[in-house]
């Protein structure tokens, strides 16, 4: 009798310590699959994020843009002159440096606007990770990918899209696993 008791005791501890450390619900079957595009079209948070950096670049961009305007006019005053004359060949010089300086300025804000916003998209890109992390462990899913994207959202550049097609290793996902509006439900609920 001691021995069972012994053994039965040794049973739930044994048992008891693999389910006390676990940190994830015990595994089910199958995959599940996230829509990355879908979760920042659709999370509010997200969308603030590119929207702040749309606004703060907006005005500069447009700023740029009608500089070139004015410089353009400038180009034609120019036509009235006389080729030959120092006013002409003064502000003739004056509006190649500024159009170069221009240039430069917009190659610079473009490069600024393409960086934040590959920032914005890193970061929240991780947030979807985590999150969908997070309900891959407390469901217990086998595992989390990423859906693949819709055939007909190929790029229309022909290099551009077969080089999607070609690093797309996921060919299709059934519906029922599709988690996307949990990902999402979970990243509203934490910001």
């Amino acid at each position: 009798m001691r021995i069972k008791f012994t053994l039965v005791l040794i049973l739930a501890f044994g048992a008891g310590s693999v389910f006390a450390h676990r940190d994830a619900a015990l595994a089910e079957p199958g995959l599940r699959f996230v829509d990355l595009n879908r979760c920042m079209e659709e999370t509010p948070a997200i969308l603030q994020e590119f929207a702040k950096l749309t606004e703060f670049h907006t005005p500069i961009l447009k700023g740029l843009q009608e500089k070139g305007k004015q410089l353009n006019s400038l180009a034609g005053e120019l036509s009235i002159l006389d080729p030959q004359s120092q006013e002409y060949l003064t502000r003739s010089f004056q509006l190649d440096t500024e159009r170069l300086a221009l240039e430069r300025q917009q190659q610079f804000q473009v490069k600024q606007y393409q960086n934040r916003k590959a920032e914005v998209f890193l970061r929240t890109t991780r947030l979807i990770h985590e999150a969908a992390a997070e309900l891959g462990k407390q469901k217990g899913y086998a595992g989390i990918m990423v859906q693949p994207f819709q055939l007909q959202d190929l790029p229309a550049d022909i290099p551009t899209a077969a080089d999607a097609l070609q690093g797309r290793r996921l060919l299709w996902t059934h519906p029922e696993y599709d988690i996307t509006q949990e990902v999402i439900d979970s990243l509203v609920d934490n910001p």
